[in-house]
C-alpha cells in the first residue's frame, strides 16, 4: 500500500483528476439517488399502504368528510377508514406568537390508528379530547419546545385549542407539511363539507380494505351505494374511484395544489434516474481509463513482484485493495460534498420531500455495498492488465509495444457520448422553458401592474400616484383564471367540459387588450365574452348565441356579449388543450384585484407600488399574506416558472459535470499517450515531419473519437428530447441547431483538452527523446 500511495504522490495530475472526477460525480449521484429513493418511498413506512385507498370523486383525489364512514358501515371488506383535511387559517396565535395564513391539518381521532407517528411529547390519545391540538417538532422548537405543552392555540380569533402533544414533522409522508393538527369532531368544523355527494378542496377520505379484497368488485358495489342517492344531474360513469395511497405521490390525478396531498414530479425523478446512471458510468469509466494508464507506469513494479514470488492472483487482489482504498476516500469526500450541497440542492429542486442523507445502519450498509461494488468494477480492468503479461516481456519493453489501448479508446468514446447526450437534452430543457415563458397571452401585459389587496378604498390611494394612468378591477387575468366550472357535454354525458372563468369590469377589459371578433352588444361590453374555441366546444351558433340548456347554471342570467380571440387561462405549465373559457364583464364591487396601467414602469416605481400594496394589506388585515402577491404583470407571469428554472439549473450542473469528466479523461489520456508516443514522434520528425503535421495528426485522432461519440450520442439525444417534449401540452418543435451546438461543444472541449499536450509533444527535440532510449 505504501508503494501505491508513493506512486500516486509522484503522479499528482492523474491522481487529482481521478479524485476530483470520482468525488464530485459520486456526490451528485448520492444526492440524486437519495431524491429518487425518498420520492419512491414516500409514505411507505406506514404499514399496509398497499391496502389503503383514497376515495376519489369526479376525477380528482378530493371527496368529503362523510363518505368514508358511510362506505365502512356498508361493506365488510373495508377494515377501517379516516378523513384528512388540509386547510388554513388567516390569523393564528400560540403563546404570544402570531401567524399569517398558516396551513393546518384536520383529522379524525382515529387517524393515528392508520398512520402511526413518532411523538416527541404526549401520544395519539390526546385527540380523544376534541379541544386538544398537536404541533410538529419544528414549530415547537421554533417557539420554545416542551414548555408549549398546555399553551393555547388561537385560530382566526374564534377557535381556541390546547396544545397537548408534539410529533415529528410530516416530511416523509404524503400529507402536506402542516405544523398543526386539529380534531375534526370539534364543533368549529361541524359544517366542514358534510355533503356526501360533493367534493371539496383538501378533503380526503381514506379506507383500508381487508387482505384478499377484490378492489374492482368493491368499487362496483360502492358506486351502486353512492349513485343510489346522488342527484341525477351529477351522475357520470366515472364519478367514483379508488386510488391506492402508495401511488398518489406521482399520480396524474394529484395536482398538488388542492388535493391536500404532496405532489411529486415523476418526470424529474425519471430524468434524474437517467442522469445518475450516466454520471456514475462516466465516472467509473474515467477512473478505469486513468487507473489503467497509470498501471502502464507501474507494470515494472508488478513484474518485479511476480519475479520475487507474488502470484498473479495476489497482484489482482492487491489492485482491488488499492482501488477500494481510493474509492473509499473519494466516497467519503463525496458524502461531505453532498452534505454541504444539500441545502442549495433542496432550494433548487423545491421538492415537497426534503432530500436528506441517511446514516442509519441500513444506509451505512448501502454505502459500504456501493464502495465494494465500485471498487471491484474500477479495479478489475487495471488488475487484469497488470497480470496480463509475463515479467520477461515487461523488462524487454514489449508491454508498451503490444498494448493497443483499445479499451481506453472505447471508454473515451463512451464518456464523450454521455456528455453530448446530456448537453443536447439540457439545451432542449432550457429552450422549452423559454418557449413556455414566451407563450403569447394574446393580451396586453407590458404596462400593467396587478394590485392584490382586496380593499375597496385602495383606489383613492392609487389615484394619488403620479405614474398611475388607468385603474380597473378584475378577478383572474389572461394566464390565470378566477376558477372553473365543470359540466357534462350535451352530446356525451360521460365527457366533462371544463369552463374557465375570468371576471373584470369594462376598464380592465380594455386594459387587458382583449380582442373582440364579434360583438352582440354595441353599446356596452357588459356580459359574457366567449373565446372562439369556447364557441366551438360548447357548439354555440354565432348567429344565435345562447348558452347550452344544461350545465352552465352559474351563467344562466348572463347574456353573451360577444366573441374574443383565444387567450390562455393558465400558464403553459398547466395548459389544458380541451379547456375553454369565458370573460364575464360587469361592474366589480369587492374582493377583486386592481388592474393598473403605469405611465412609467421604472424599477423604482414597481418597488414602491409593491410596498404600498403590502402596507394596505397590513392595514386592512393586520398582516400581509405571503401567498397573495402584487406585482408587475410580466414579472408575475415569469414567477410561475421559477421552480422549473431552478430544476434547469440543477440539470445544467449535471451537464457541466459530464463535460468536465469527459475533458478530464481526455486531458489525462492525452498526457499519457503523448508520453508513450515520444519516440514515435521523434523518429517521424527525423524523417521530415514538421511540428504542424505531427500536431494535426495527433489531434485528429482525438477529434475522431469525439466525432464517433457525436454520431452515437446525437440520435439517442433526439429520442430522449422528443420523449421529454411530449410531456408538455405547449411545446416547441425540436430544433436542429440544438444538436449542432451540442456537437460543436463536444468537439471544442476535445480540442482544448488535448491541444496543450499535443503541441508540447510536437515541439520536443528528437535528439533529446532518442537519447532516452
Amino acid at each position: 500500500m505504501k508503494s501505491y500511495l508513493r506512486f500516486l504522490s509522484r503522479n499528482k495530475l492523474y491522481t487529482a483528476i481521478m479524485a476530483v472526477g470520482l468525488s464530485v460525480s459520486m456526490a451528485l449521484v448520492i444526492i440524486m439517488s437519495c431524491y429518487v429513493w425518498q420520492s419512491m418511498k414516500v409514505n411507505r413506512h406506514f404499514p399496509d399502504q398497499d391496502r389503503m385507498y383514497t376515495i376519489s370523486l369526479d376525477g380528482t383525489l378530493m371527496s368529503n368528510s362523510s363518505i368514508a364512514q358511510v362506505m365502512e358501515d356498508s361493506f365488510a371488506e373495508i377494515e377501517s377508514s379516516t378523513v384528512v383535511i388540509s386547510s388554513a387559517f388567516q390569523v393564528g396565535e400560540i403563546d404570544g406568537h402570531s401567524f399569517e395564513y398558516t396551513p393546518y391539518t384536520i383529522v379524525e381521532n382515529d387517524f393515528f390508528d392508520m398512520f402511526p407517528m413518532d411523538f416527541v411529547y404526549g401520544d395519539e390519545d390526546v385527540l380523544d379530547d376534541m379541544n386538544n391540538a398537536i404541533i410538529t417538532r419544528s414549530l415547537a422548537e421554533e417557539l420554545g419546545g416542551e414548555k408549549l405543552i398546555g399553551s393555547k392555540l388561537s385560530i382566526n380569533g374564534r377557535l381556541v385549542l390546547n396544545i397537548a402533544a408534539v410529533i415529528e414533522d410530516l416530511d416523509d409522508t404524503i400529507f402536506e407539511n402542516d405544523r398543526i393538527i386539529a380534531n375534526l369532531s370539534h364543533p368549529y368544523f361541524k359544517d366542514y363539507n358534510r355533503n356526501m355527494y360533493g367534493g371539496a378542496t383538501g378533503v380526503n377520505a381514506i379506507i383500508k380494505v381487508r387482505k384478499g379484497t377484490d378492489v374492482e368488485e368493491l368499487l362496483t358495489k360502492m358506486e351502486k351505494v353512492y349513485e343510489s342517492g346522488i342527484p341525477q344531474e351529477y351522475r357520470s360513469d366515472n364519478y367514483l374511484d379508488l386510488t391506492r395511497l402508495d401511488e398518489i405521490y406521482t399520480s396524474d390525478m394529484n395536482d398538488g395544489g388542492h388535493t391536500g396531498f404532496k405532489k411529486g414530479n415523476p418526470d424529474l425523478m425519471y430524468a434524474f434516474s437517467i442522469i445518475v446512471v450516466f454520471l456514475l458510468v462516466s465516472a467509473v469509466f474515467n477512473y478505469i481509463n486513468l487507473s489503467s494508464a497509470l498501471g502502464g507506469k507501474r507494470v515494472k513494479e508488478m513484474a518485479g513482484r511476480m519475479i520475487h514470488g507474488e502470484s498473479r492472483n495476489g497482484i489482482f487482489v492487491r489492485n482491488i485493495k488499492e482501488s477500494a482504498v481510493f474509492v473509499t476516500i473519494c466516497t467519503t469526500a463525496a458524502l461531505l460534498i453532498a452534505y454541504a450541497c444539500l441545502p442549495s440542492v433542496n432550494r433548487l429542486i423545491e421538492s415537497p420531500i426534503v432530500i436528506k442523507l441517511g446514516f442509519s445502519e441500513g444506509n451505512v450498509i448501502f454505502y459500504l455495498m456501493v464502495i465494494m461494488m465500485t471498487s471491484v468494477i474500477c479495479g478489475a480492468v487495471p488488475a487484469l492488465l497488470a497480470t496480463k503479461f509475463k515479467p520477461a516481456e515487461v523488462f524487454k519493453g514489449e508491454y508498451r509495444y503490444r498494448n493497443k489501448r483499445i479499451f481506453s479508446k472505447i471508454f473515451i468514446v463512451l464518456q464523450s457520448t454521455i456528455a453530448v447526450i446530456i448537453t443536447a437534452v439540457t439545451i432542449t430543457f432550457g429552450c422549452q422553458i423559454k418557449h413556455m415563458m414566451d407563450m403569447p397571452l394574446n393580451a396586453d401585459t407590458e404596462e400593467l401592474f396587478i394590485c392584490r389587496t382586496f380593499s375597496s378604498g385602495f383606489e383613492n390611494i392609487l389615484r394619488e400616484l403620479p405614474y398611475i394612468e388607468e385603474i380597473g378591477r378584475a378577478n383572474g387575468r389572461p394566464g390565470y383564471s378566477h376558477g372553473t366550472l365543470g359540466f357534462p357535454d350535451s352530446e356525451n354525458n360521460n365527457n366533462m367540459i371544463s369552463l374557465n372563468i375570468m371576471r373584470c369590469d369594462s376598464t380592465a377589459f380594455e386594459l387587458f387588450g382583449l380582442k373582440p371578433v364579434k360583438s352582440y352588444n354595441t353599446t356596452s361590453p357588459h356580459g359574457a365574452w366567449l373565446t372562439e374555441s369556447t364557441m366551438k366546444i360548447l357548439r354555440i351558433d354565432p348567429e344565435n348565441p345562447v348558452f347550452p340548456e344544461q350545465g352552465v347554471w352559474a351563467l344562466e342570467d348572463m347574456e353573451i356579449a360577444g366573441i374574443i380571440e383565444d387567450i390562455p387561462f393558465s400558464s403553459a405549465l398547466n395548459l389544458d388543450p380541451d379547456a375553454c373559457g369565458v370573460v364575464l364583464v360587469s361592474p366589480m364591487e369587492s374582493e377583486e384585484d386592481y388592474i393598473v396601467r403605469l405611465s412609467d414602469t421604472s424599477p423604482e416605481n414597481i418597488r414602491e407600488l409593491i410596498r404600498i400594496c403590502e402596507e394596505e394589506q397590513t392595514r386592512a388585515n393586520g398582516h400581509t399574506f405571503s401567498h397573495i402577491k402584487s406585482g408587475y404583470y410580466p414579472d408575475l407571469c415569469r414567477e410561475g416558472y421559477d421552480s422549473m428554472k431552478k430544476q434547469f439549473t440543477m440539470v445544467s450542473i449535471f451537464m457541466v459535470i459530464a463535460i468536465m469528466l469527459s475533458a478530464l479523461g481526455q486531458i489525462a489520456m492525452s498526457t499519457y499517450y503523448t508520453h508513450e508516443r515520444e519516440k514515435e514522434t521523434g523518429i517521424r520528425k527525423v524523417f521530415g515531419a514538421t511540428m504542424k503535421s505531427e500536431s494535426i495528426r495527433n489531434i485528429w485522432k482525438y477529434m475522431l473519437y469525439s466525432l464517433m461519440a457525436c454520431a452515437i450520442g446525437i440520435p439517442v439525444a433526439v429520442l430522449i428530447a422528443e420523449r421529454y417534449l411530449e410531456t408538455f401540452v405547449y411545446r416547441m418543435s425540436l430544433k436542429p441547431w440544438i444538436f449542432i451546438v451540442a456537437t460543436a461543444s463536444m468537439l471544442a472541449v476535445s480540442l482544448l483538452s488535448v491541444l496543450w499536450q499535443t503541441l508540447r509533444a510536437a515541439r520536443t527535440n528528437p535528439a533529446e527523446v532518442l537519447k532516452k532510449e
